[in-house]
């Protein structure tokens, strides 16, 4: 920013089915309010005044401050005259010194009110009770009377009152007031003739100095009063204030001047010749405050809002750049300075060059949490953040005071919110020096959205049947959701197409939808028309008419990059234009100054001709902050030998970066670099030649597991070690930009060749993704078949960086790589290849090392996270490296830099460490060099060291870090920190490096089945339920599994003394009590695994026999019986059964009537038997005659 200074300051400058909304790169956007915001309960989104400029009186020079009382707004400022809204400069002028006064509601001068003052007047304030307004400034003279730099005016009258006289010994720069008490800071050091420094209190009767000494020792720029006057908040430059440190920021006593603690001042700390705390204002429950810093002197570029009790801040906004005021309502707070970034709080972006929004908007309440600021400032990240409200009146910049600004104050009330400076413009209205804007009720709610070009919708057919159709979202200074409408054929009263969608002016979403079941050969024609809440419209119509094609789908190489979450995907196949066209959503690029129609890395495709000079490149066209997870996607061809950038972020559209990363370039000798900035440039990069005039596909890859580049189908370079890069906001640009200060820096920041298929995606893709679209391309996949044997299988699944089997042929200068990366190593002196390999069974063979080295073609970058892996077999005593991390390319020298490492001891023991300024050894305790063959795991992640030997963890150090360096993975010899030779002597078998932690449970696999060439058995896991009736139990375990194999045998002890098999069993227990139940299960591998249970049983009671009831009821011959209120107390009641009656029986509770026969003799009756004991009742119901 530039230093600028005027009075005394020094201020820094500055739907429809088949319809689809996409952005595939676009900045999050918090929940914006406005004029009319779809929840104006919310505390994110509460109702500001419109965007409007009202006719408002104008003035000839700067106002500097104003106050609101009732439907008064007192102007205080520096100039000569005063003119009707919408007149031009000089005309209809009426003479105003300094000072005035207009009508909110109409913004018409007040002509009653007409003081002279014969120099600027710097601030206005009111009392609390509204009967007078306390002017004070640079004058010395008002209406030809001495007032010196501070005076009083009447409300009711607009006269001076002349009691109030204090004589200011200089400058006089804010002021605040109480009913009885006045307060003034400024450069002055005497008050009415006594010492007072900076600050001061005067008695609103007579104008004379109170007891009141808080003496500063320098600038007062800010003063308020808390509500309740219990403290008098003081702002400014000093770092002193009433004898106590205080960093330009602080609370005295209002009477005495003592100073109070006040908890702000702990977080906000602007102070000194280039910072100052320019604003406070105080609400009931909120004391607001902007400043300004430059160079090292402050912390606060914005505002903030603190409990005025306890100072404790709610929240700051730390848009950069200078803040002069800030006014809030009950449920807003506005500012008004030249913010130029708000991106900390999820607001605009910083621009290049700068743009400057004069007059912001934000919630009363703290909403989010700020961010880290990317560009040097103060890092206020993690402090409670405001809302930024959707409120943005356009101001042009005024030449009056010389510092290229426009508002320098904001006031109002619930219903008005007016602004003051030196603008001669607002929202394109001439509107010079004051402004008032409304709430919805009370203004003319006229502006409407943007219509600028890119709201142009452009239309193309490239599938049969539909027509494409997009644009970029406008943008309304007052609200975001806005409604789009897509009118096809000019056809206004049938839209083909409605949606609403959120912007803002820095965040446009590009947009749009496809239009389908069109005629193939038919042409048409589309428009968007955009409306706001209050009605206003605007729209634009299409370049030309879209002919409808008869072409089928994508391809399959388009598709497998959708089915991959492209975001975005640009194949720059058009034939022209400077459109490229996004395939997957509508964020099109910009094409400048490229060549279409090059033969494309896919068949029948064609691709995009860049030239390599500056400027030749294309843009995404959306601002977005930059990703941490991604991967980007392009196929290249080149014979340059002056290198350039394929694609990269970078902050700017237009020109060249100054912030710059995330991107894929070629050097020179055509090796291909991935490089991400993290105050440091990381990088990964190729073998040269691609640079050979073949199509190539290059992917580069960066996640939470690090950063990897593959080209071809190959990995060819991965880092665990950086998982995030610069923050900034940015775009994609292919073709070219700054590679300034990068490794290998080409001769040409831009590339000349020809790139085509281009695809972004919001995450890491995996190498299966990068081989499915070479396949999808027509191409073959590069990766080598798995190893047959079952070892090396294994191997080959868990995915390591390198494979070297060293079952190559004799005189090998290059160990071949077995895994999926193709990754050789070079081969120095005496390897002797053909020796009896380590694995069980007829599988590969072993090389014997001695005094030999075998180093990775393959440069690593700082690896965190790793597994080495290998058999050796040795008998030495002179000890040895087996494998390790080193600086040195050269399989004939020693390293430089070296660790992550495992060496044999001169005694056969092994250790495994790592360098951080110390050894950290994790190491065995026996010895190995037994002349057996041993299988040799050491991993480091985030649990540290781990040395497996034989399947066994041996030994382990929770040591995390090593030496951050670039390296190579050796094999057989390097420097080592205890053992008399470096290079070891013995025979050594499937050497793996893995860029993961390999698990206990894969290292014991993979010992298995070098040793057996079996897989370990898993151990069967039993499991049974029980049930038991008294003393009978049953007992089920089918539920137990085996995850390898099959369970043969069920084992039952009941705890009683007997045991059974089976699956399922019955056993009954001879007494009550509680057993324990133990199954053992074996699977088919012989590993058995058991269980327990406890089973509890009890003896049934003794039986007793139950009471028989029954009631009879007759009608006639008909008798009922009922025998429901039989009982049996100790168990559950068997069917009630009652004696038939003369040949009738009767089994329910509840007997059916029946009809009673002729009567005859009676026969004894028939006796019923059951094994429930049974008693009887009879009743013989006395038939009815």
């Amino acid at each position: 920013m530039s230093i600028i200074s005027t009075a005394g300051r020094r201020l820094a400058a500055m739907t429809a089915a088949a319809a689809v909304i996409l952005s595939a790169v676009v900045i999050a956007q918090p929940a914006m309010a406005d004029s009319a915001p779809v929840d104006p309960t919310d505390p994110k989104t509460p109702v500001t005044v419109t965007a409007d400029p009202l006719p408002t009186t104008q003035i000839d020079g700067v106002a500097w401050s104003q106050v609101v009382v009732g439907n008064t707004v007192y102007v205080a400022g520096k100039f000569q005259n005063a003119r009707p809204a919408g007149a031009a400069a000089g005309t209809n002028l009426t003479p105003r010194s300094n000072l005035l006064a207009y009508d909110i509601r109409t913004g018409a001068l007040i002509t009653s009110f007409a003081p002279k003052l014969n120099a600027q007047a710097l601030s206005v304030t009111a009392s609390p009770d509204g009967s007078r307004i306390y002017v004070v400034g640079d004058f010395t003279d008002i209406d030809g009377q001495g007032y010196y730099r501070a005076a009083a005016f009447s409300t009711a009258t607009g006269k001076i009152i002349p009691t109030f006289r204090p004589i200011m010994g200089s400058q006089t720069r804010t002021v605040s007031a109480s009913n009885d008490t006045v307060y003034l800071g400024g450069t002055f050091q005497s008050v009415n003739g006594a010492a007072r420094k900076y600050l001061a209190a005067v008695s609103a009767t007579n104008g004379q100095n109170t007891a009141f000494v808080a003496d500063a020792d320098t600038v007062v720029d800010a003063l308020t009063l808390t509500k309740d006057t219990s403290k008098l908040i003081v702002g400014g430059r000093f770092t002193q204030l009433s004898g106590t440190p205080t960093y330009g920021l602080g609370a005295v006593d209002p009477a005495t001047g003592a100073s109070l603690p006040w908890a702000a001042n702990q977080q906000v700390k602007n102070a000194g010749a280039e910072s100052s705390i320019t604003s406070l204002y105080a609400t009931d429950d909120r004391v607001y405050g902007s400043g300004y810093t430059f160079g090292a002197g402050g912390n606060l570029e914005g505002a903030f809002s603190a409990d005025p009790n306890t100072g404790v801040v709610s929240w700051v906004e730390d848009c950069h750049g200078d803040t002069y005021s800030v006014f809030a309502t009950s449920t807003v707070a506005y500012v008004a300075g030249h913010p130029h970034y708000c991106g900390n709080i999820g607001g605009f972006p910083q621009t290049e060059p700068w743009t400057f929004q004069h007059s912001l908007a934000f919630s009363k309440t703290a909403t989010g949490t700020a961010t880290a600021d990317p560009y040097g400032y103060a890092n206020w990240a993690g402090t409670p953040s405001p809302s930024l409200l959707n409120w943005f009146p356009k101001y042009v910049t005024g030449s009056f005071t010389g510092q290229g600004q426009a508002a320098w104050s904001v006031n109002g009330n619930e219903d008005y919110i007016v602004v003051g400076g030196e603008f001669p413009f607002v929202n394109t209205t001439a509107q010079q020096g004051l402004v008032r804007y409304a709430m919805a009720k009370d203004a003319t709610n006229k502006v409407g959205p943007n219509g600028n070009d890119q709201l142009v919708p452009k239309s193309i057919s490239y599938t049969k049947g539909e027509a494409r159709v997009s644009w970029q979202a406008t943008f309304d200074r007052d609200n975001t959701r806005l409604t789009y409408k897509v009118i096809r054929d000019g056809k206004t009263a049938t839209p083909v197409y409605q949606v609403t969608q959120d912007s803002t002016f820095w965040n446009r979403p590009s947009m749009g939808f496809i239009d389908k079941g069109l005629v193939p050969g038919s042409s048409h024609t589309y428009k968007v028309v955009v409306t706001d809440s209050a009605g206003n419209s605007t729209d634009r119509n299409g370049a030309a008419p879209v002919t409808i094609t008869d072409r089928s789908g994508s391809d399959a190489y388009a598709q497998s990059v959708k089915d991959d979450g492209a975001t975005a995907y640009y194949p720059l196949d058009e034939k022209g234009g400077t459109a490229g066209l996004d395939h997957v959503a509508f964020e099109d690029l910009r094409v400048d100054a490229a060549t279409r129609g090059a033969a494309g890395p896919i068949d029948g495709s064609t691709a995009t001709t860049f030239s390599g000079q500056d400027g030749s490149f294309a843009v995404t066209p959306q601002a977005a902050v930059s990703p941490n997870t991604f991967s980007v996607e392009s196929w290249v061809r080149t014979t340059s030998t002056s290198g350039g950038k394929v694609v990269g972020y970078g902050n700017t559209s237009t020109g060249t970066s100054g912030n710059y990363d995330r991107m894929v370039y070629l050097d020179n000798d055509g090796r291909v670099f991935f490089g991400v900035y993290t105050g440091a440039t990381q990088t990964l990069n190729s073998a040269p030649g691609f640079n050979d005039g073949k199509w190539h596909q290059i992917v580069a890859t960066m996640g939470s597991a690090g950063m990897t580049l593959f080209v071809d189908g190959k990995l060819v370079g991965q880092r665990a070690d950086t998982t995030r890069g610069q923050d900034y906001t940015g775009y994609w640009r292919v073709g070219g930009d700054n590679l300034g200060g990068w490794p290998n820096q080409p001769r040409s920041y831009y590339l000349a060749g020809d790139i085509g298929q281009v695809s972004i995606y919001p995450t890491a893709l995996t190498r299966a993704d990068v081989v499915d679209h070479l396949v999808a391309s027509g191409r073959t996949s590069p990766i080598p078949q798995a190893p047959a044997d079952a070892y090396g299988k294994a191997v080959y699944a868990a995915d390591p960086s390198s494979y070297w089997r060293l079952d190559d042929a004799e005189g090998a200068s290059t160990l071949k790589d077995a895994g999926q990366n193709d990754v050789g190593a070079n081969v120095g002196r005496n390897v002797r290849f053909g020796q009896a390999g380590a694995l069980q069974g007829p599988v590969g063979q072993a090389a014997a090392f001695s005094d030999s080295i075998a180093v990775s073609q393959q440069r690593v970058s700082n690896p965190t996270s790793y597994s080495l892996e290998m058999w050796f077999q040795t008998t030495t005593t002179r000890g040895g490296k087996l494998i390790g991390f080193g600086d040195n390319a050269d399989p004939f020298n020693f390293s430089g830099s070296y660790d992550r490492h495992v060496y044999m001891q001169d005694d056969g023991r092994l250790q495994f460490g790592t360098w951080t300024g110390q050894t950290n050894l994790a190491g065995s305790e026996r010895a190995y060099n037994d002349g057996q063959w041993h299988h040799m795991v050491a991993s480091q992640g985030s649990d540290g060291l781990k040395l497996y030997v034989d399947g066994d963890l041996v030994g382990h150090n929770g040591q995390t870090q090593a030496q951050a360096y670039d390296g190579y993975w050796r094999i057989g010899g390097d420097n080592t920190w205890s053992s008399s030779s470096g290079t070891f002597e013995g025979r050594l078998d499937e050497v793996a490096v893995y860029p993961t932690v390999l698990t206990p449970s894969t290292v014991a696999t993979h010992f298995s089945l070098g040793t057996t060439g079996r897989v370990p058995n898993q151990a069967p896991k039993a499991a049974f339920t029980q049930q038991t009736d008294f003393l009978a139990a049953s007992f089920d375990a089918t539920g137990s599994t085996d995850a390898d194999g099959t369970i043969t045998g069920y084992a039952w002890d009941f705890g009683d003394g007997f045991q059974a098999s089976g699956a399922q069993q019955a056993h009954t227990y001879a007494a009550a009590g509680t057993y324990p139940v133990t199954l053992t299960v074996t699977d088919d591998r012989g590993a058995t695994n058991r269980t327990q249970q406890d089973v509890s049983v009890k003896a049934a009671p003794a039986n007793i026999a139950p009471t028989a009831v029954v009631t009879a009821t007759a009608t006639d011959l008909t008798a009922k019986l009922d025998g429901s209120a039989s009982t049996d107390p100790p168990r559950r009641m068997p069917t009630a059964r009652s004696p038939p009656t003369r040949g009738t029986s009767a089994t329910a509770a509840r007997a059916p009537a029946r009809r009673r026969r002729t009567p005859t003799p009676r026969a004894a009756p028939t006796r019923w038997r059951s094994r429930s004991r049974t008693t009887r009742a009879s009743r013989a119901p006395r038939p009815r005659r």
